[in-house]
């Protein structure tokens, strides 16, 4: 999502996290649109949201594409890379069917998302989350990391450098509480996923958790 007022800033939308509920909050206050149903395509495609499938552009993009990053707010939100993986393979199974993911279970289909670098409804599986957030050189380009995890705390902080009121988060795209996400894990699986995400678990310091 990229907006000028009341001070242009991009947010990069990393799939699985919140992304559509921090764009649907902001959307009054810095478009003047109260929600997606009186979003026009133009306006869409101008701004990065769906159903343009620009919403989940990189950094990179935004630098290819010969934007002035230094006159943006430049943020993004991330996530365990361990619970992640659980809420998007349900989130694909659920809009795709068995198209890649069809594992007869969460941890089936986590196996498969280990192997899987394709793009699956909008959404590049081969990626990191570090990967929307750095340059050609691996550096992070962006102002502030908020976390998936302290959700609210850290977009009150967004709000605040934005300069506006922080409106509520809408949960978008609920999914049926399943447990801790730990539970869909065998020791086995947690490396694999591991390894596919080791960057995100460098530079953002994830660890995986066992609820007691």
């Amino acid at each position: 999502m990229i907006a000028f007022l009341p001070k242009p800033f991009i947010f990069i939308h990393i799939p699985k996290c919140a992304g559509t509920s921090i764009e649907n909050a902001l959307m009054k206050s810095c478009l003047g649109v109260p929600d997606w149903s009186t979003l026009s395509k133009e306006m869409a495609r101008r701004h990065c949201l769906p159903p343009t499938g620009m919403q989940h552009n990189k950094i990179r993009w935004f630098q290819k594409s010969n934007y002035d990053l230094t006159a943006y707010f430049k943020f993004a939100f991330v996530r365990n890379p361990w619970s992640r993986a659980v809420s998007q393979v349900r989130y694909l199974q659920a809009r795709t069917g068995k198209q890649v993911f069809n594992g007869e279970c969460i941890s089936d289909n986590l196996k498969i998302l280990c192997y899987t670098k394709q793009w699956l409804w909008g959404q590049d599986l081969g990626a990191q989350q570090s990967d929307y957030l750095t340059d050609k050189e691996g550096k992070l380009t962006v102002d502030f990391i908020g976390r998936f995890e302290h959700l609210e705390a850290d977009f009150s902080l967004i709000c605040n450098r934005l300069g506006i009121k922080t409106p509520e988060l809408p949960h978008i795209f609920k999914q049926e509480d399943l447990g801790h996400y730990s539970t869909h894990y065998d020791e086995e699986l947690v490396q694999q996923i591991g390894q596919k995400y080791s960057d995100d678990i460098r530079l953002f310091g994830y660890q995986f958790e066992r609820q007691d």
